[in-house]
């Protein structure tokens, strides 16, 4: 995969403070657009793509941050100790690297080879519609589909794991197919069961808990994705690949064994992004 870098020696990385405990470096592509619901697909998963070579770069050469660097959407998160001298002398540090060619090299290389290590598929079972997926029917009404032809752009693809977070183990997964691409509900749901999928501004991912929420619920699946005992306790971890094939209500029962079991879903080894 090649990309359209800014031309060097723009600025790769934009660092500035957050608080006194962190800095966040922002990525500088694409240049002059912020709004990530802006952006088509493609451009999303590459911004997504820099994002995760440019944590991996930091640590190769600072093993000592190790896992405490977290990568976002388009940023990676510095964290610090909280005295002025390491905090100014390290965005000096991320303000230079942003600029230098040999990080921008760097990227051209992680992209070139897909940016990732061998991915981790998973095969999720979901029972659409009805009781188990209630917005399902005014999603096909609002993008003029059958409920039929919903379900299946939603299952024939296959999505990559863009960030794990705002609650345990909630994987915001993506591209959703443009056919049937719907903003959040106006007024969130104060409950949503636990293992419900739904989609919403380009993504689907599946709710880990009970909770509130305002994604359009499309379907239910057994398996759980949250496992606070397992280690990890996702099912999901950034970079991974996700298809979801639909089941019937009898089928349910075929999943019992296999609901705790975190690694159940997956299918294969060694496949590669779209």
């Amino acid at each position: 995969m090649s990309i359209d870098l800014p031309v060097l020696p723009h600025r790769i990385l934009d660092p500035r403070p957050l608080g006194n405990h962190a800095i966040l470096a922002r990525l500088t592509y694409p240049l002059g657009i912020e709004n990530h619901a802006a952006l088509d697909a493609e451009t999303r998963y590459k911004r997504l793509l820099l994002a995760r070579g440019c944590a991996q770069y930091l640590r190769s050469i600072h093993p000592e941050w190790g896992k405490s660097l977290v990568t976002g959407y388009d940023s990676v998160l510095v964290p610090l100790e909280t005295t002025y001298h390491k905090m100014g002398a390290t965005l000096r540090w991320l303000q230079e690297l942003g600029e230098s060619p040999e990080l921008g090299e760097y990227l051209r290389g992680y992209l070139e080879v897909g940016g990732l290590n061998p991915a981790r598929q998973h095969r999720i079972p979901v029972v659409y519609g009805g009781e188990y997926g209630e917005d399902l029917e005014e999603v096909a009404q609002l993008k003029g589909l059958s409920v039929e032809e919903v379900i299946r752009l939603h299952s024939s693809a296959t999505y990559s794991v863009y960030i794990v977070g705002f609650t345990a183990s909630y994987a915001y997964m993506g591209a959703l197919p443009p056919e049937i691409d719907l903003p959040r509900l106006a007024r969130p749901r104060t409950r949503v069961r636990r293992g419900t999928v739904a989609l919403a501004a380009g993504m689907t991912g599946i709710y880990p808990l009970d909770m509130p929420g305002g994604w359009r619920l499309l379907g239910y699946t057994p398996l759980s994705v949250f496992e606070p005992e397992c280690e990890p306790p996702s099912r999901f971890q950034p970079g991974d690949l996700v298809q979801f094939f639909p089941i019937s209500t009898k089928e349910l029962e075929q999943y019992q064994h296999n609901i705790h079991n975190l690694d159940s879903s997956l299918e294969q080894i060694n496949v590669q992004p779209a």
